[in-house]
C-alpha cells in the first residue's frame, strides 16, 4: 500500500514538472508576442484619449472664436472663422448662416454691419442695399445645399430656408417667398419640428397682412416728397445809423408817489 501511494505521489510529481515546463516554454515562445500586444493595446488607448480631447479642445476654440465673431456683426470674421473650421462639427454652417443674417438685417435696418443709426456714415443707399440682399442669398443658398438630406444637419437646413423666405420678402419677390415658407412648413412638420412649423405657419397666415402695408420709405424719399432741400441764401440789409442825426428826446409819464406819508397819524 506504501508502494502504491509512494507510486501516485511520484506520477503526480512528474506530471506537474512536465506542465511546469511546458508552460516555461509556451511563456518563451509567445511571452514576448503577447506582452507586445499588450503595450500596442495600451499605447492605442492612450492615443484614442489624446485624440478625443485634442478634438474636444479643437471644437471649443472653434466655438469661441465663433463667438467673438457673432458679438462683433462682423460678416467678414464670421466667414473667416467658417474657413478656419471648416469641418469641424457645425462651425461653417452656424458661421455662414450668423454672416447671412448680419447682411440681412443690416438691409432691413438700412445700416452697414454693426453700424450706429442715426450715424450719417453708417446709412446704406439702395444700390448697397440689395448687394447685402444678395451676399444674404447666396449665403444662405450655400448653407441650404450643404445640409439637405442631412439628418444631423436638419436645424440649419430648415434656419436657411427660412432665412431665403425673408431675403425674397426684402426683395418684393412675394410667390417664391410664399413657396419658401411653405417649404419650410412641410420640412418641419416631416422632421420633427413642431414649434418651428407652427411658429412658420404663423408667418403665412399673416403673409398677406405684411405684404399689403405700404414700404417704409427712405431719407432721401421724404427730401423729396417735401422739398426738404436747403433754403437759398437771401441777404438782408441791415439799417444804418447816422452819428450826426437829430436825437429826439420823447418825455416818459410821471408816474405818482405811492409812498406813504409818515406825517399822518396811522388811523386806529
Amino acid at each position: 500500500m506504501d508502494d502504491r501511494e509512494r507510486q501516485i505521489t511520484e506520477g503526480a510529481g512528474l506530471q506537474e514538472s512536465r506542465y511546469n515546463t511546458e508552460f516555461i516554454e509556451w511563456l518563451n515562445r509567445w511571452g514576448s508576442v503577447i506582452l507586445l500586444g499588450v503595450l500596442v493595446v495600451a499605447l492605442a488607448w492612450m492615443g484614442w484619449r489624446w485624440w478625443g480631447n485634442h478634438q474636444t479642445t479643437l471644437l471649443n476654440r472653434a466655438f469661441l472664436d465663433l463667438d467673438a465673431a457673432v458679438e462683433a456683426s462682423n460678416p467678414d470674421g464670421l466667414l473667416s472663422v467658417a474657413q478656419e473650421w471648416r469641418g469641424r462639427g457645425s462651425i461653417y454652417e452656424l458661421a455662414t448662416l450668423k454672416a447671412a443674417e448680419v447682411y440681412l438685417e443690416s438691409a432691413r435696418r438700412g445700416l452697414v454691419p454693426g453700424g450706429v443709426p442715426g450715424e450719417a456714415d453708417d446709412l446704406v443707399d439702395e444700390p448697397q442695399r440689395r448687394s447685402y440682399l444678395s451676399q444674404a442669398e447666396e449665403l444662405f443658398q450655400d448653407v441650404l445645399g450643404r445640409t439637405q438630406n442631412r439628418d444631423e444637419m436638419t436645424h440649419h437646413y430648415l434656419s436657411a430656408l427660412s432665412g431665403l423666405a425673408s431675403v425674397a420678402m426684402s426683395l418684393g419677390d412675394h410667390d417664391r417667398a410664399r413657396e419658401l415658407l411653405q417649404r419650410t412648413v412641410d420640412a418641419s412638420e416631416e422632421k420633427g419640428f413642431g414649434e418651428l412649423a407652427r411658429w412658420t405657419r404663423q408667418r403665412l397666415d399673416r403673409f398677406d397682412e405684411v405684404v399689403s402695408q405700404p414700404p417704409l420709405l427712405s431719407v432721401d424719399d421724404i427730401a423729396a416728397a417735401f422739398d426738404m432741400s436747403p433754403a437759398p441764401d437771401v441777404n438782408i440789409p441791415l439799417p444804418t445809423f447816422d452819428d450826426d442825426a437829430e436825437v429826439i428826446n420823447i418825455p416818459l409819464p410821471e408816474v405818482p408817489d405811492e409812498t406813504p406819508d409818515d406825517s399822518q397819524p396811522e388811523p386806529e
